[in-house]
């Protein structure tokens, strides 16, 4: 189904008091006021693998792979969870605010039109005989290719690869060489270390939101999607987070259940009509559909822009207000 936890939303539950000093302290000093307090190192504590593996179990990832480690202060900054307005502490809303990932937060889908211009750099001329367009032809193939192996590899680099040397061999008659199956081999090994690329204005979208209770949830490979997780430390910023193998309407509802999630109280921002925007419409919920450059084939849908709760942002930093909009 997918791999969860709950980062923020963990930290929610007080520990055990302590005599003095350390996080405890620190929070204590930051509710009443001293706002410095987020500045002063806590002590990191010592924990070996098994024990953290065991802690992301209870925090909802039955693997235990990949936990997701936060710094004294950014579990103070998740912990405090309080605004100050007109002189008072104002908690954190019963709203939850979903993002997507992948060309919502970061650059994901211009890694993969590079690596589709290899395939067809390799694949076209063994269709130039049968085709005017060789090039087209070869998309045309491997997005059949694509859309047929989901269901077995599922979304990311991995499935998209495999579906690659499938989808050459068959164009080549099992002809093309080994030497430029391994240069579809190495670029996805390539993939699998980009960076993480941040698109411009997503982490002060999420900041301008963070009164709301704040859920990412993403599709695509496992391990890609944790390392990006890891790599971008965009968790400390969300009350849970979820790895979907699907977004359709029934994997949504589990998330929903699975962190108690009201549909009537939940905005979802994405840049797929058909994977963040339509599924979430029909449970009740908003969505806002933030456009990227460009759109996986495979993603592509007609905007239901005649549905009450649809709307559109012309870019991140238009999305905190078109939200406050649909919040009424």
């Amino acid at each position: 189904m997918g791999d969860s936890f709950a980062p923020r939303r963990s930290l929610l539950t007080p520990a055990p008091p302590k005599p003095t000093g350390g996080r405890r302290a620190a929070v204590e000093a930051l509710l009443d006021g001293d706002r410095t307090a987020l500045d002063r190192p806590g002590k990191r504590r010592r924990t070996s693998h098994r024990r953290r593996g065991q802690r992301t179990e209870r925090r909802g990832n039955p693997s235990g792979r990949h936990p997701l480690r936060l710094t004294s202060v950014r579990v103070l900054r998740r912990l405090l969870l309080k605004r100050e307005s007109a002189g008072r502490l104002v908690t954190v809303s019963e709203i939850w605010i979903g993002f997507d990932a992948d060309d919502t937060l970061w650059h994901n889908e211009h890694y993969f039109i590079q690596s589709y211009a290899l395939f067809a750099e390799l694949v076209a001329p063994y269709l130039e005989a049968e085709h005017d367009d060789a090039e087209q032809a070869a998309h045309d193939l491997l997005v059949a290719t694509e859309r047929r192996n989901i269901p077995s590899f599922g979304y990311g680099i991995k499935g998209a690869t495999i579906s690659m040397i499938e989808a050459a061999i068959t164009a080549s008659h099992g002809e093309i060489r080994p030497e430029q199956i391994l240069r579809l081999v190495d670029r996805a090994k390539e993939m699998m270390e980009h960076p993480v690329e941040f698109l411009d204005g997503a982490l002060d979208t999420i900041d301008a939101l963070s009164q709301h209770k704040l859920v990412l949830l993403t599709k695509g490979d496992l391990k890609d999607q944790h390392r990006k997780i890891e790599m971008s430390n965009i968790a400390e910023r969300f009350d849970a987070v979820e790895i979907m193998h699907e977004k359709d309407g029934p994997t949504y509802r589990k998330a929903f259940d699975r962190f108690s999630i009201d549909p009537v109280r939940f905005v979802m921002i994405g840049n797929s009509v058909k994977s963040d925007i339509i599924p979430v419409l029909e449970l009740g919920s908003a969505a806002v559909h933030v456009p990227y450059r460009t759109t996986w084939a495979i993603e592509v849908a007609e905007e239901p822009t005649a549905h009450p709760k649809f709307r559109q942002a012309s870019s991140m930093h238009a999305v905190p207000p078109i939200v406050d909009e649909l919040l009424g």
